[in-house]
């Protein structure tokens, strides 16, 4: 159910909600929103040694489980494949980053509904590689990253080495 706010002036702290006492918007006394249902995620990826990484080549997992660091609200994850559902249509935004030692060209693609619309790049280096994307999403839309480029990932590192984030913007 939506809900449809139109007026001139809030008086006081406001909360707007479908149903019950889960508020999908606050607006405190200052004029300060939160948003507290907003989907988002954040994760990391594991580690790699030693592989050749043709395009299309996932991660060899994400994680989003271990330290409070980690949180899923509202997103669906498949830690296998990297894959994220989004529950409902807006624009979100995708962050993705880790470090990593290659031989060769390393391409890190984000993907919407198994379409590239962004990639970073390293090449023969130790360093991060990353990239962010801003894309609008119908509702159950999907969002992935791959790796590919042909080179050789040398080693990868997880944890506080690498991150992904990814939440609703509007």
């Amino acid at each position: 159910m939506a809900v449809t706010l139109n007026t001139s002036s809030i008086t006081g702290a406001t909360n707007i909600s479908a149903s019950g006492t889960t508020y999908g918007l606050t607006i405190d006394s200052n004029g300060y929103t939160s948003k507290p249902l907003t989907p988002c995620y954040q994760g990391y990826i594991g580690s790699l040694y030693n592989v050749g990484l043709p395009y299309g080549t996932p991660p060899i997992y994400i994680a989003s489980s271990g330290t409070t660091y980690w949180f899923s609200q509202g997103i669906t994850v498949n830690e296998a494949t990297a894959t994220f559902t989004v529950p409902v249509a807006g624009m979100y935004t995708l962050y993705v980053q880790q470090l990593v030692r290659v031989s060769g060209a390393l391409y890190l693609y984000l993907q919407r509904n198994g379409t590239s619309f962004a990639h970073g790049y390293v090449n023969d280096d130790m360093c991060d590689i990353r990239c962010t994307l801003t894309i609008s999403c119908a509702a159950n839309d999907t969002l992935n990253f791959v790796y590919g480029g042909g080179g050789t990932l040398n080693e990868s590192w997880a944890g506080a080495h690498s991150s992904i984030f990814l939440y609703q913007i509007g």
